[in-house]
């Protein structure tokens, strides 16, 4: 699984039920994608399949300064 922002990789992150993904509250951005099935940044069309996120929860106790708790769940269609 791999999160993108206008069609470039940026993060990683993992499944963890039917429609939400584990990842870095630091790779969270309005715009997101999850590309479930990529196994190969390099080839292309091997039957990933690109959801839209349409929620994000960011731990509450995060802090992007010294990343401490950088953790960030993705509910995704």
């Amino acid at each position: 699984m791999k999160l993108n922002v206008f069609q470039e990789a940026f993060c990683g992150g993992t499944l963890v039920s039917l429609r939400w993904v584990v990842t870095a509250a630091h790779c969270v951005r309005k715009r997101l994608y999850v590309r479930l099935g990529e196994h190969d940044l390099l080839l292309r069309n091997r039957g990933e399949v690109e959801m839209k996120v349409t929620e994000a929860v960011i731990h509450p106790r995060y802090d992007p300064d010294t990343v401490v708790n950088d953790v960030a769940m993705l509910r995704y269609v």
